[in-house]
């Protein structure tokens, strides 16, 4: 693992381990997932708003990780983080859920390494130690970008290190821009974030730097629909354009068609409208309909619309599995699914997009 990512470094989603998010790795193209350096987050436990307590207990939520991450994953490298809610719960041998997610993992494969946060608790980052140490898995290391602002968290991050005994080559920096955050690519932000990367001692000797955020937002979207910029994905091509001569180690992530935060909302009360959310280029195509639910052959006319559109945003039935589903529902082929069904699809076409891009951008005409 140490040595993975020394030289090409591939695209990074975040992606909440969820369904959508995992089903839409399992059918990816595997010329796709080799090409894709997953931060995987775990989510917390939900919330049964009917029975008003958690649907699982925290050993339930998370007993079948290591089943469901040989099987949509397998032995390819990733990262793994885990939602704090999770971080002081304990299985019933005494170990802390992130012990045993990393000792689950570490059982498929060790190739893969623990994301630590600078505001973690001690049993979290003792866990990761643990992993560490025990499994020789490396490291993540996830700041927001004013958290390098402050000097105090450039000592924090170099005592950490230290703590968990690895050295910059084993570690990959994510600087995540969150949510809400403005993507200016000018020369001042650029200049910016090339001064707090390089208050970070042996910054560029680290396994890679990452910098990931979203600009999508689909709650100002309405019916029937909206084109939004990928300003995220606009901003990381002017920085690579400017350091990434200087930093080598740079990397492009993102949230996919995600939030980066974690909502429990009583599906009782609610009723979300049919969308299609679709990656072009530099934009975001969002299609929206009525409330799903109400009447799901409603995605047939939103597929259509993808697919007949004048503006050529549709990259083909062939592009990703995501790509296929759309097409063959604009033609009226098989089921018109469920809201977890679309998530997929969008999942699974951006995964796609991005996984091009980032190579392109690196300069091959072809993936690696």
């Amino acid at each position: 693992m140490a040595t993975e990512l020394s030289t090409y470094k591939k695209y990074l989603p975040i992606l909440k381990w969820r369904q959508g998010e995992y089903q839409a790795l399992l059918r990816l193209d595997r010329s796709i997932k080799k090409n894709l350096y997953p931060l995987f987050v775990i989510p917390p436990v939900e919330y049964d708003f009917e029975e008003e307590k958690p649907k699982k207990t925290a050993e339930e939520h998370v007993e079948k990780l290591a089943k469901r991450y040989k099987e949509k994953w397998g032995k390819l490298p990733s990262l793994v983080d885990i939602d704090s809610t999770l971080h002081l719960d304990n299985v019933s041998d005494g170990r802390t859920i992130p012990e045993f997610i990393f000792d689950e993992i570490a059982s498929v494969t060790k190739n893969f390494s623990p994301v630590i946060r600078l505001d973690y608790d001690h049993s979290y980052v003792n866990a990761v130690k643990k992993c560490v140490s025990s499994y020789a898995t490396g490291l993540g290391i996830r700041v927001a970008l004013d958290q390098l602002a402050n000097p105090s968290n450039i000592t924090k991050i170099q005592t950490l290190m230290s703590f968990l005994g690895c050295i910059p080559e084993h570690t990959d920096l994510i600087v995540d821009f969150q949510k809400g955050s403005t993507y200016e690519p000018n020369e001042d932000v650029i200049l910016i974030v090339s001064s707090l990367l390089s208050s970070i001692p042996q910054i560029k000797e680290y396994r890679s730097i990452y910098i990931a955020g979203t600009s999508l937002d689909l709650n100002t979207v309405k019916k029937p629909g909206a084109i939004q910029e990928r300003s995220d994905w606009i901003f990381y091509q002017a920085l690579y354009a400017s350091l990434g001569k200087a930093y080598t180690n740079l990397g492009f992530g993102d949230y996919t068609i995600e939030t980066p935060e974690f909502s429990s909302f009583d599906m009782r009360l609610m009723n979300p409208a049919a969308k299609l959310v679709y990656s072009y280029r530099d934009k975001w195509v969002i299609y929206k309909g009525s409330a799903f639910r109400d009447d799901t052959s409603q995605m047939k006319g939103l597929c259509n619309k993808l697919v007949t559109s004048p503006s050529g945003y549709f990259y083909g039935a062939n592009y990703s599995k995501g790509d296929t589903k759309v097409y063959e529902c604009s033609q009226g082929v098989g089921s018109y699914g469920n809201l977890g069904t679309w998530k997929e699809v969008a999942v699974s076409h951006h995964l796609t997009l991005a996984v091009y891009q980032s190579a392109s951008l690196l300069g091959f005409q072809t993936l690696p």
